[in-house]
């Protein structure tokens, strides 16, 4: 089950398609392809899908020329809505989403189209339950994740050994080991059922990324739903410190049968996969071996927590900007997370019942105290023509800045702010107006680490919006060194 994970690895038979497989424009939505006889699925290096269309064409038939005359209106790298391809197969069925033709080469025996894939599925038309799915990970880390010990997967399979061994006499049914793999492994609850989290390495999956399996038990209570396992995706990043890349999935029924398969396009923000793999992972506490179960009981106490902060204050807008500021050059990465956190604070103010008015002073008593100076602009303004936007331009100054808003959300939350957080939060500033130069060295350094304390004061935020308790790591000295949750991050000589 765990070879699984490589495109590759799945037999060919579930991938060629021919004689009686005809596919048909039909099928194939806006696509430029007609008549096809065989279709081959694949991986390229960067794990893309590519889609081969093979089509045999009948010599002496005007059929090529026809596809010549197309070669004016699709080539190579166009801009083609994206089509489907949906196949009905004996048993199954096969659906390929968001399709891009490539283009096409030819001769008079075969026409050969080329198309590129962000999602393939398999289906068992049998209507066999799903009783557990196995999520394909790229992007793990060696360190995040450890797990608090050793798990053995025992895979069996009935056969049937026939033949005289001294009393015993067969044929008898024997439960014969397939396979057998140690691994280190994660079970989290999660809340009424739970999930297993299984650590890889690079041996199952490409070498150049650590790999992790997801595992989805009916048994354990229920399989999450798919919002829900993008949501577990997320916390585990958070506390892996590397973004976790989905690249599919596999299920299975009662038996061990597979009747299930997704396979995407890893989301990667356009950079190479090879390079996102090739980071190394900033968990947001202490996940040495000593801290190990430190480290897990922190994983499980909060993940119900954040389950709900995901979907009340949109944890996935504010995550994407997270992870992808880490891929950005500093300190240009302070304004993506600058925009981050002013977009998390803003759902926070919008939930909270007691904080839902971003203003200084209490509407109705701002209204009575304000009314005098509006009365006045009246006098004053009135042959301008502008009295009202005066008087609108009277009523903001009751609402709060950027940096007011940052200041009570930090309050509310119990969370203290020390002097070179303060400094990075304004740090924002410099990068996003124009106002940085990247040939004052001094400034470059310092710029740099003000990224480092905005990144860990991220963490900082998250692990308390967690009603997390305990150490955390800050990034934002040199060493790295634990402090306690309510102790701010960066060195002592920058606040």
């Amino acid at each position: 089950m765990l070879d699984d994970l490589m495109w590759e690895s799945i037999p060919s038979n579930d991938l060629l398609f021919s004689g009686s497989a005809v596919m048909t424009k039909e099928n194939m939505n806006e696509l430029p392809v007609e008549d096809v006889q065989q279709l081959f699925v694949s991986r390229d290096e960067e794990l893309n899908i590519v889609i081969r269309c093979v089509s045999i064409v009948n010599q002496g038939t005007s059929r090529i020329i026809d596809i010549k005359k197309r070669e004016s209106e699709y080539l190579p790298g166009m801009s083609v809505k994206p089509g489907e391809i949906v196949i009905n197969y004996p048993g199954n069925s096969y659906r390929f989403c968001q399709c891009y033709f490539q283009g096409y080469t030819g001769n008079y025996q075969k026409i050969e189209y080329k198309l590129s894939c962000y999602h393939a599925e398999f289906k068992s038309k049998r209507g066999e339950k799903v009783a557990l799915i196995r999520e394909w990970i790229l992007n793990g880390s060696r360190t995040g994740l450890r797990f608090c010990g050793n798990g053995k997967y025992d895979y069996t399979k009935e056969s049937v050994i026939s033949g005289n061994h001294g009393d015993l006499i067969f044929p008898e049914p024997r439960s014969i080991l397939e396979k057998n793999v140690i691994g280190r492994y994660l079970h989290v609850k999660f809340k009424d059922t739970a999930f297993d989290v299984s650590f890889l390495g690079n041996k199952n999956g490409p070498q150049w990324s650590e790999n992790i399996c997801i595992s989805y038990f009916e048994n354990y209570g229920r399989i999450p739903r798919i919002d829900e396992r993008e949501c577990i995706r997320e916390y585990l990043s958070f506390f892996i410190g590397k973004r976790l890349i989905y690249i599919g999935e596999s299920s299975f029924d009662e038996n061990g049968n597979i009747v299930g398969r997704i396979i995407e396009k890893p989301r990667t923000y356009n950079y190479d996969i090879k390079f996102l793999c090739s980071n190394g992972a900033k968990a947001p506490i202490k996940d040495e071996y000593a801290d190990l179960n430190h480290y897990v009981d922190a994983i499980q106490q909060g993940i119900d927590r954040f389950d709900f902060l995901y979907k009340t204050y949109d944890l996935e807008s504010f995550l994407s900007a997270y992870w992808y500021s880490k891929n950005v050059a500093r300190p240009f990465d302070l304004v993506i997370l600058g925009s981050a956190l002013e977009r998390l604070v803003n759902e926070w103010y919008s939930e909270e019942k007691n904080n839902h008015d971003t203003v200084l002073i209490e509407k109705k008593d701002f209204s009575k105290r304000i009314r005098p100076v509006k009365e006045l602009i009246e006098k004053i303004f009135e042959d301008t023509g502008y009295v009202e936007r005066m008087k609108r331009s009277v009523d903001s100054i009751n609402i709060m800045s950027t940096s007011e808003k940052f200041q009570r959300f930090f309050e509310e939350i119990g969370l203290p702010i020390g002097g070179a957080e303060k400094k990075a939060l304004k740090a924002r500033n410099c990068p996003a107006h124009g106002s940085y130069r990247n040939n004052n060295e001094k400034e470059v350094k310092e710029m740099q680490n003000m990224s480092k304390v905005y990144e860990c004061l991220i963490n900082r935020i998250v692990l308390k919006l967690l009603d997390y308790n305990g150490n955390y790591v800050d990034y934002g000295t040199i060493g790295y060194p634990e402090k306690d949750i309510s102790c701010p991050c960066g060195d002592v000589e920058m606040r």
